[in-house]
């Protein structure tokens, strides 16, 4: 972690706290829902924190024996204060460090159940496509390791489906060919903080369409828009007027196109250019 230099506020749920900084306490659901739901206990240990090299992003990955494994994410399901009694069992501690702040999400003002989501990059060793992950039945339908260009390309295929928010950041994964220089770049980047980004939705004659800040058709105040925007005429006339762009057009749920030509904000890197769009070419 390190100290935050972004030009914009920090989002308000991300600072304060009253006994524990929100970024902590978020870091600590982050890695609470990954053993609740996959199995995967991202830590370090005690012994090993102060020389900790965070550079190598390899944080120890506790792998419980099979019986121990259910009980405790069983155990963590029912009680989240058990989590802490899971790390207290086996003398270790959460890796809260390992994680790098990557984006952050709120949901469009038209949905009827709103969240406001932060994503997190980490690094696991290369073996951890051999572990057999341990899936909560009852929030998790199936799991994957995958490229980001496999995520992109069996999203679009319909293998799996994934929210738009994470195609748009696959979209910036993507300009990665190695785990090392994506983890440099998340490590320096997340110390620009991140712009809380909310989809505002438009409705023309033939598809949806998400615009995103910086878009000429980005309204001042997104999260008064509770109700979809309707714009006469397709979806090509629309094209053909924009000037300034940073949107995702939906055609269903798997037919997703990305165009966006204004400068990225945080100091992300920009959408990789196989799958941004001119809208003129479209």
């Amino acid at each position: 972690m390190c100290r935050h230099n972004q030009d914009s506020p920090r989002p308000e749920f991300l600072s304060g706290g009253d006994h524990i900084s929100r970024d902590i306490a978020l870091r600590l659901t982050a890695l609470r829902e990954t053993f609740e739901e996959v199995g995967i206990l991202i830590c370090t240990e005690q012994d090993d924190i102060q020389k900790w090299d965070s550079k190598s992003g390899h944080p120890r990955t506790v792998l419980l024996e099979s019986s121990e494994h259910f009980e405790w994410q069983h155990r963590v399901h029912n009680d989240a204060s058990q989590f802490l009694e899971l790390f207290r069992h086996y003398k270790v501690i959460p890796n809260i460090w390992s994680l790098q702040e990557w984006s952050i999400w709120r949901t469009a003002a038209t949905a009827n159940r709103k969240y406001d989501t932060v994503y997190y990059i980490t690094m696991l060793d290369k073996y951890t496509r051999n572990i057999k992950l341990l899936l909560e039945p009852h929030e998790v339908a199936s799991a994957h390791w995958l490229s980001p260009i496999e995520a992109w390309s069996s999203s679009q295929k319909a293998i799996i489906w994934l929210p738009f928010m994470l195609l748009y950041d696959i979209a910036r994964l993507m300009n990665f060919y190695s785990f090392q220089e994506l983890l440099n770049f998340s490590r320096q980047r997340s110390c620009n903080g991140s712009t809380m980004v909310q989809p505002v939705y438009y409705r023309c004659d033939d598809c949806m369409f998400g615009v995103l800040p910086g878009d000429e058709l980005y309204p001042k105040e997104p999260g008064a828009c509770t109700q979809t925007i309707i714009l006469s005429g397709s979806v090509d006339d629309l094209h053909r007027k924009s000037k300034q762009y940073n949107r995702y057009i939906v055609y269903d749920f798997h037919k997703v196109v990305l165009a966006s030509n204004i400068p990225p904000c945080d100091g992300h890197l920009p959408l990789q250019p196989l799958v941004n769009n001119k809208l003129a070419k479209l």
